[in-house]
């Protein structure tokens, strides 16, 4: 059995006590983070001396200084099942996205992707649009490795998308909103029919109340009130050995120790507005 999982950290410099913290607990054989808002040089001066220490190989791919997007953005691979040929940036035919936010990577014989689609920032918005063509881009991606013979697919990470009503706390305070919009949706729901299972919704069809982000503001998690925007998607032979998946909700607590360090905090700092997602495969 292998476990996958998928987290918007949300900062890579203010979570990474909280991160190492976590793998001690969690130990996943594969992690894909989101949103690390550091370049390469600085993830692994930061991070990845000490992630390796815990048995992890780490590929990442961030904004470079200098860009205009330097600062944001921002996704690696942790994986204790080995990383080979690895893939920074999402493509399709002369299309290329300007942005540090796809980074593809085999890992113990499954071609792993972190995902951080564009937020959209609000419906109509040049930022909207251009998130609309980057999920398109994305199911043209999957689509192209599916025909190219690749069984055991699994593309992870903050999709800013909640596919249905039940995936938000409260279906009208969304209206007219990112992350809900038909054609946010629809652009979704077609990277999940080139060929992939969202597995949450695979094991739990009709669960409520499960999300996977809460904003800082207004107690919104100790409300959960949230969104499931986090998300496993997984080609037919990974979805036949499903055995579990899970939000680990712990992780998104203000309180959160070290088992190395019981006796004070692992972290002086918020945690992510995001929680990891977590699923098993036999």
């Amino acid at each position: 059995m292998f476990t996958l999982t998928t987290w918007n950290v949300n900062g890579i410099r203010a979570r990474l006590p909280r991160l190492l913290a976590w793998l001690e607990i969690a130990q996943p054989d594969i992690l894909c983070l989101q949103e690390t808002k550091i370049d390469n040089e600085g993830f692994e001066t930061i991070a990845a001396t000490q992630v390796k220490k815990l048995g992890y190989e780490v590929a990442h791919y961030g904004e470079e200084k200098g860009k205009a997007n330097y600062g944001f953005n921002g996704v690696a691979i942790l994986s204790r099942v080995g990383i080979k040929n690895v893939e920074a940036g999402l493509r399709h035919g002369k299309n290329e996205d300007p942005d540090a936010r796809f980074i593809w990577a085999e890992c113990g014989g499954v071609l792993v992707a972190s995902a951080y689609t564009p937020n959209g920032r609000e419906v109509g918005h040049d930022h909207y649009f251009y998130k609309l063509n980057w999920l398109d881009w994305l199911k043209k991606s999957v689509a192209k490795r599916l025909a190219d013979g690749v069984k055991k697919i699994a593309v992870v990470g903050d999709f800013n998308v909640a596919p249905t009503g039940i995936d938000v706390w409260n279906e009208k305070a969304y209206k007219g909103k990112t992350h809900t919009s038909d054609d946010e949706r629809k652009a979704w729901s077609g990277v999940v029919k080139a060929g992939l299972t969202d597995v949450f919704r695979y094991k739990h069809p009709k669960a409520e109340n499960i999300f996977t982000f809460w904003d800082y503001t207004n107690m919104k998690f100790q409300n959960n009130q949230g969104m499931r925007i986090d998300h496993i998607l997984a080609s037919e032979d990974l979805v036949k050995k499903l055995a579990w998946t899970t939000v680990d909700l712990n992780a998104r607590k203000d309180k959160f120790i070290s088992p190395s360090n019981s006796s004070s905090k692992s972290d002086d700092n918020k945690p992510s507005d995001h929680a990891p997602v977590i699923a098993a495969f036999k």
